[in-house]
């Protein structure tokens, strides 16, 4: 039998607080890379999510599940503009570099819910980093 590694089961926490750079993929041109400037998802942040959903649900009539779904995601989408990301590159307007503030407003944007699911995605595979991964990305 062989035994496990313990450090295979350990996320990286410092580096997820810390926050890096992200790809986002969002256009099948390998050539084209947008990238944000992201923390991960820890403790802390589920926490507060759910404070403010607990707020929310105290809005209608004290069930979270009473409150319309779109009320819930832009609870989430406002935590990770808030608490999350930092910052955007390599996004433009037919030319113009879109600014972090623009980016933001944009993943609150119905037209551009692939902006907004593959800032999640990014984020979310971000926060599962493992400093086994790290390590090995490391001496790469």
């Amino acid at each position: 039998m062989t035994m496990a590694n313990l450090k295979a089961l350990c996320r990286d926490t410092g580096r997820i607080e810390k926050g890096e750079w992200l790809r986002l993929y969002v256009d099948l041109d390998p050539d084209k890379d947008v990238f944000v400037l992201a923390r991960g998802i820890t403790k802390p942040f589920r926490d507060e999510v759910q404070r403010r959903v607990r707020q929310l649900a105290m809005q209608h009539g004290g069930d979270a599940s009473n409150a319309p779904p779109e009320v819930i995601q832009r609870v989430d989408k406002e935590m990770y503009i808030e608490r999350l990301l930092m910052d955007v590159k390599g996004l433009d307007d037919d030319g113009t570099p879109v600014s972090f503030e623009r980016f933001c407003e944009l993943l609150h944007q119905d037209e551009f819910i692939e902006l907004w699911l593959a800032t999640q995605k990014a984020i979310q595979i971000f926060s599962g980093i493992k400093v086994e991964d790290a390590n090995a990305a490391a001496k790469n």
